[in-house]
């Protein structure tokens, strides 16, 4: 039920913010993990596309401790800070892999210059590229990271 526009927005942002300080947007939004040069090389490549698909770090289809089973996990896996938009051809190759399967194709993406999305680059770096890492209150931070920066940057 999120509108695409803010994915696209949250995108804008993040690649503004990064452009303009470095230092900064890691302070920030990694959590001080800074970028590897490859890694912003590919923030400062970026290019914005049309993708309109909505990719689920966390598979639905994958209850656990961490985000429960049936109907609370769909929940925690339906907020904003589990979401990424990607195109219609990157989400199908997603299908219900498991994160980590997920966190190679974005190191996939910065190595052919081919980003997704900039937004689930900065869930790749919270979680430090680890599937264990992406927890449900991770994801919870990192929504009220974008929910903050629409606030300050776009009026939200």
């Amino acid at each position: 039920g999120i509108d695409r526009y803010w994915f696209w927005r949250i995108d804008y942002e993040l690649w503004r913010q990064c452009r303009r300080d470095p230092e900064e947007f890691a302070r920030m939004y990694l959590g001080g993990k800074e970028f590897t040069p490859q890694q912003e090389r590919a923030v400062l490549d970026f290019r914005f596309r049309r993708n309109v698909s909505i990719e689920h770090l966390h598979p639905q289809s994958k209850g656990d401790k961490d985000w429960g089973y049936r109907e609370d996990a769909l929940a925690r896996m339906h907020r904003l800070g589990n979401l990424a938009l990607m195109s219609v051809e990157a989400n199908s190759a997603q299908s219900d892999d498991e994160i980590e399967t997920k966190f190679g194709r974005v190191n996939a993406w910065i190595r052919t210059g081919r980003l997704e999305s900039l937004k689930l680059l900065v869930m790749f770096k919270l979680s430090s590229g680890q599937q264990d890492g992406w927890t449900v209150n991770l994801a919870e931070k990192h929504r009220d990271q974008v929910l903050g920066l629409l606030k300050d940057k776009a009026g939200f």
